[in-house]
């Protein structure tokens, strides 16, 4: 028991408290949310759904898309029409929580019952792990892209990760500092987030545009890429 003990979230000021079975039925996580943490908006979801799609892994889509044959004008139609089937799920998945609250372990309670919903809430938990590992990944090659502008002789560090690592050394410091940047930022209550996805959204708008600019003159200009046609036919294009 004094491991338990030790990996026991204290209990926050204010809540109650529940023991034992009870506990599996209501307990403060599964409550609806409190009246003084409904700080977001309309505005803060927009915001944050808005920079939220702008990750590395949506820009590789239209990229790869016009890599495999696609115009530029097919690629950003499918992205497009992606996102909108996207937006179209979670406004429906995320209305019980908007209107009621609620999160999704209860939400899954109402479909599956109480232990069945533990099913889809493993589900959810792995699946998110997976996209965060995917994250981690890509925001660390990012990281190392930075540092490598930085300071150039990054890439002169020996590697000592083996031939079958998929990372560098250079690579790992990337990975391990977009790491720890994150986990910083686990000490944020969600209530409390609203000016840091105000200030997401400034980076986003910021960075995108700069993106655009550097790949435009990377590429001489907006209309060679505009009036470029696909190569994929058939099938493939399909």
């Amino acid at each position: 028991m004094g491991l338990l003990n030790r990996l026991r979230v204290p209990q926050a000021a204010g809540t109650s408290e529940v023991h034992g079975r009870d506990a599996l039925l209501a307990n403060d996580d599964l409550r609806p949310l409190k009246l003084a943490d409904r700080t977001w908006t309309q505005w803060t979801y927009f915001t944050f759904w808005f920079s939220a799609t702008a990750t590395v892994s949506n820009w590789y889509a239209s990229s790869t898309a016009q890599a495999l044959g696609l115009s530029m004008w097919e690629s950003l139609a499918c992205a497009f029409g992606g996102q909108c089937l996207i937006a179209i799920i979670i406004t429906l998945n995320g209305r019980p929580g908007s209107c009621y609250h609620i999160g999704y372990p209860v939400v899954c309670r109402s479909a599956f019952g109480i232990y069945g919903a533990w099913w889809p809430t493993f589900n959810r938990a792995v699946m998110a792990i997976v996209w965060n590992g995917v994250n981690a990944v890509q925001g660390g090659q990012c990281i190392y892209v930075m540092l490598h502008a930085i300071i150039p002789g990054i890439a002169n560090i020996p590697n000592t990760m083996g031939e079958g690592s998929a990372l560098t050394t250079a690579g790992m410091i990337g990975f391990v500092i977009f790491w720890l940047v994150t986990c910083a930022f686990l000490v944020i209550p969600v209530p409390k987030m609203r000016g840091l996805v105000y200030a997401k959204l400034c980076v986003f708008i910021i960075s995108a545009v700069a993106m655009l600019a550097w790949t435009a003159t990377k590429a001489g200009g907006l209309g060679p890429v505009v009036r470029q046609g696909g190569t994929a036919t058939g099938s493939k294009r399909a």
